[in-house]
């Protein structure tokens, strides 16, 4: 599920900012080609609801790394940008609304966090029936 929203959340900021950024969904394993994002996946709260329903809150944490150092021009237009790009995501064919969301500047690095509330359902199998019931008795 998880893997899922990552692309979601992929297929937004290639959207929003195109093919000239980079978008890494796992760490690299060499330099980053700058202008990028990096989407890092926070810990996950799941929890039962009622039944067989259950909330799964995914949190994010994207980086971008701008193409200029120290740029706060750039940062800031990143940021609002992040805000509207990110307030839905779509999962299969249903929207998700990003909620929580905030940014901050670390290191030269824009911080954008933002959670995702997906409600389950664990569908459970049925109990087999009986093949066959012989039944011998009368009525008195």
């Amino acid at each position: 599920m998880q893997r899922e929203t990552v692309e979601a959340i992929s297929r937004n900021l290639y959207r929003e900012f195109g093919s000239g950024y980079k978008i890494y969904p796992d760490i690299p394993k060499q330099g980053l080609e700058e202008p990028c994002f990096y989407i890092h996946p926070l810990p996950v709260k799941h929890e039962q609801k009622l039944g067989t329903a259950y909330r799964r809150e995914q949190s994010f944490d994207i980086h971008y790394f701008p193409k200029e150092e120290q740029s706060s021009k750039e940062l800031s237009d990143t940021e609002e940008r992040l805000y509207s790009c990110m307030e839905y995501i779509t999962l299969g064919e249903k929207l998700y609304r990003g909620k929580e969301m905030k940014a901050e500047v670390r290191d030269g690095v824009l911080h954008f966090m933002v959670d995702y509330d997906i409600p389950l359902r664990r569908i459970e199998e049925p109990d087999a029936y009986m093949e066959e019931l012989e039944v011998e008795g009368m009525m008195k």
